[in-house]
């Protein structure tokens, strides 16, 4: 039996503990689905299914349609730990690889990989399952990689993601100083692609001490010597240009 929601006086929001639910507003019919990782959900998408009704008492419900992300986001460290996984699995295979993506919800939010047993080639890789996630973690995804190329979700990942609720991310160009990446949470069968930087936290800016910059100077400027010319004391402890060819006069003093 779905759950349903009239849009009335007094309704807010679609409780947390509903991972599928509809609201029948003034504004139109809406379909919630959720992502829930333990008892928090991770990702939310609303969307218009029908018109709405003037029904005596209904109203206008705020949704926000589209994908709603809800989670903390991964660390930037725990990113450049699975690059480097991939890098050197592209380095001694030439070869893709998986890592699994694990959530627990203690301190706010923390995440981790896993790699898995695998078996590699240069356009697929076949893993294992590494059993049961450790204690308090639960299993929110997968990470995998595309070599040398583009980051792009191919007709082998529709059909290994689209059935498993996730986030689900393809890293290409993994050779490359600055990978590419294709992210997408994949919900009831269907792929909603996202940025990179909706699930992963930017990088802290790092600057250096003040100090530095005045353990630094340019050297004074040296005027270049011509052709034919030397440079002689000047009185008054500079120096002047002075021509050999010119029998000495000076210039540029």
């Amino acid at each position: 039996m779905p759950n349903v929601f009239v849009a009335e006086d007094g309704f807010d929001e679609v409780p947390d503990d509903l991972v599928e639910a509809f609201v029948v507003a003034a504004n139109g019919c809406f379909h919630v689905r959720r992502l829930s990782l333990d008892t928090e959900p991770f990702a939310e998408l609303t969307f218009r299914t029908g018109d709405g009704f003037g029904a005596e008492g209904m109203e206008r419900w705020r949704a926000t349609e589209g994908l709603t992300l809800r989670a903390p986001k991964i660390a930037r460290a725990t990113l450049e730990e699975v690059e480097s996984f991939f890098r050197a699995v592209y380095d001694t295979h030439r070869a893709e690889a998986i890592c699994l993506l694990y959530v627990t919800p203690a301190n706010g939010g923390l995440w981790r990989f896993i790699a898995p047993e695998q078996t590699v080639t240069g356009g697929s890789a076949h893993w294992t399952s590494p059993g049961p996630a450790p204690n308090g973690w639960f299993l929110a995804g997968s990470f995998h990689s595309h070599g040398s190329m583009s980051a792009f979700h191919s007709g082998t990942d529709d059909s290994d993601e689209l059935g498993w609720d996730g986030v689900h991310v393809t890293v290409g160009k993994i050779n490359s100083p600055r990978p590419e990446y294709a992210a997408s949470i994949v919900m009831g069968g269907r792929r909603h692609e996202v940025e990179i930087d909706d699930l992963v936290a930017s990088a802290p800016p790092v600057d250096f001490p003040a100090d530095w910059m005045t353990r630094v100077s340019k050297p004074e400027p040296v005027l270049p010597v011509l052709p034919g010319h030397v440079f002689v004391p000047r009185h008054g402890g500079g120096h002047s240009r002075r021509s050999l060819l010119y029998g000495g006069v000076g210039y540029g003093e």
